[in-house]
């Protein structure tokens, strides 16, 4: 009996534990996530004396029951709330003083009691009594100058601001209307600014906004000033050069290989001259006919040529003798029935269709600076802004005009090619 009262009391204590067991057990409540700053930010400078703070909702499955408290003061040791029982993760404030030093710091809490505070941050706030920055003045190139040179063109002024607490930019407007309307560039923070892609013998505007942080403006005068006429380095129409002769070899260097070049008085592109002819019918053969050019980062490269097949392939390439790189600059070709351009991307780029036994006259206006030219076809402007492959070239000062040996000419000419700049600072 006894040993059945042992096992009784014994398989009761088990069952007992046992359905203590099945007792749901409740989670632990965690601590709140830390609040996370947003504005103003750590350290910042110029803060507006009426603003909002925002941070970030401390993580919790159930944010809609957090509430926050805001504090704020001048020391670490003396903040003061501001805020209380906040239900959204963002506080108005109005009274801030200039020039003054802040810290803040947010304590979240949840319903159940918990708590968690965040870092404390500071910023200080703006400067009292702002003045307007000083009004633009003493223009480069001076009010209504002429004859400014395109290499190493820039616009140049006083600006400045009379507080030393101040941030200034400028709006820049330029442009060929006389109320300098167009806007080039927002928010500029110099006073100089290199110019690039001028044109010869053009009357230009300019005007300069000046603006601080605080958002006050002064607003500078209409300025202009007209750019030098471009003058002509170099020109040849080929007329001077005997019938089936050559060009002059102290103006021209030639290189001809199984390819053929002479002077043909057939197609002259005035009609009462001659012009220079390739043949190359094999595509085993090349040619090139190269000359010097003053050196120039900014100029008009002219010329007319034509082809006698929609096969026929001919090129041209502007060098830099001074890069420092790769040397090459705009490329051009007739090739597959097309006037093309090789870009910065090694691409061909098709300009316009092209028909055979009719002459294209051909205008190139580069500017190194800006890295780009454009291609005029019949006095057509086709391309605004063609690049190319060079990466470092300053100037240019040769010129080929070339065939292929694995492209068929079988019979292209060239004619009139003109080479303007201005003068070289």
């Amino acid at each position: 009996m006894r040993v059945f009262g042992l096992l009784a009391i014994a398989l009761f204590i088990l069952a007992t534990v046992g359905c203590q067991s099945l007792v749901p057990i409740q989670p632990k409540q965690t601590a709140l996530a830390i609040p996370q700053h947003i504005y103003p930010p750590n350290n910042a400078s110029d803060i507006p004396v009426s603003l909002t703070f925002l941070w970030h909702t401390a993580s919790s499955q159930h944010s809609s029951e957090l509430h926050y408290s805001l504090y704020l003061g001048t020391s670490t040791t003396k903040m003061e709330l501001i805020g209380s029982q906040l239900t959204d993760t963002c506080f108005q404030y109005q009274s801030l003083k200039y020039n003054t030093q802040y810290h803040w710091s947010v304590v979240v809490y949840s319903q159940t009691g918990d708590s968690s505070r965040s870092e404390i941050w500071s910023f200080r706030t703006r400067f009292e009594n702002n003045h307007s920055p000083y009004v633009p003045s003493r223009p480069i190139p001076g009010n209504s100058a002429t004859s400014i040179v395109l290499e190493n063109c820039s616009l140049q002024w006083r600006g400045g601001d009379p507080d030393s607490f101040s941030l200034v930019s400028y709006d820049i407007y330029f442009g060929k209307s006389q109320d300098a309307g167009q806007l080039m560039i927002a928010n500029y923070p110099d006073t100089s600014l290199l110019l690039s892609g001028l044109e010869f013998s053009t009357k230009y505007y300019w005007k300069i906004i000046a603006k601080d942080h605080y958002g006050a403006t002064s607003i500078g005068p209409v300025w202009n000033f007209t750019t030098e006429a471009a003058s002509q380095q170099f020109s040849e129409d080929f007329d001077s050069y005997p019938t089936h002769g050559n060009p002059d070899p102290l103006k021209w260097t030639i290189n001809k290989a199984g390819a053929w070049l002479y002077i043909s008085d057939s197609v002259a592109y005035n009609s009462g001259g001659k012009s220079l002819c390739f043949i190359d019918t094999t595509e085993t053969g090349s040619c090139f006919i190269a000359t010097r050019l003053p050196a120039r980062s900014v100029g008009i490269l002219e010329f007319c040529w034509r082809i006698s097949s929609e096969y026929d392939v001919l090129g041209l390439r502007l060098y830099s003798q001074n890069a420092q790189n790769d040397r090459q600059g705009p490329q051009l070709a007739i090739r597959a029935g097309q006037l093309q351009y090789y870009d910065a991307n090694y691409i061909w780029q098709p300009i316009c269709d092209v028909r055979t036994n009719t002459w294209y006259h051909i205008r190139l206006a580069f500017d190194c600076i800006q890295k780009s030219y454009k291609i005029f076809v019949n006095q057509r402007l086709e391309i605004e802004r063609a690049t190319w492959t060079g990466r470092n070239t300053p100037e240019f000062d040769l010129i080929y005009f070339m065939t292929f040996n694995n492209r068929i000419c079988s019979k292209a000419f060239l004619d009139q090619v003109q080479y303007f700049a201005g003068s070289r600072r």
